[in-house]
């Protein structure tokens, strides 16, 4: 499977130990056999950004932001850190694609 093509219907990935989780709109889960940080890197251009420690987002499925959680597509909450408040903060406040 193509990177574009895994992360068309992506919503984030999810780190836990050396391996990360993906997480798509249909609630679909796919372990991925690599780190986070090798993940994204490999997506890089694709849409995705690290908001958290553990946690990758396609921005574009951000529909929602309060007390450090990101609102998701399919209302699920993911936590963001500070860079990722402020980023999730400013494409929903202003439609800001980076």
């Amino acid at each position: 499977l193509s990177i574009s093509r895994m992360t068309e219907n992506l919503l984030y990935a999810k780190s836990f130990g050396q391996k990360c989780t993906l997480h798509f709109k249909d609630g679909e889960k796919l372990e991925y056999n690599y780190r986070l940080s090798i993940f994204e890197q490999r997506t890089s251009g694709e849409g995705l950004f690290r908001v958290h420690r553990f946690y990758l987002l396609k921005l574009s499925e951000a529909i929602g932001y309060a007390e450090y959680q990101a609102k998701l597509s399919n209302n699920e909450l993911i936590p963001l850190n500070e860079y990722g408040y402020e980023l999730v903060r400013n494409f929903i406040d202003n439609k800001i694609h980076p």
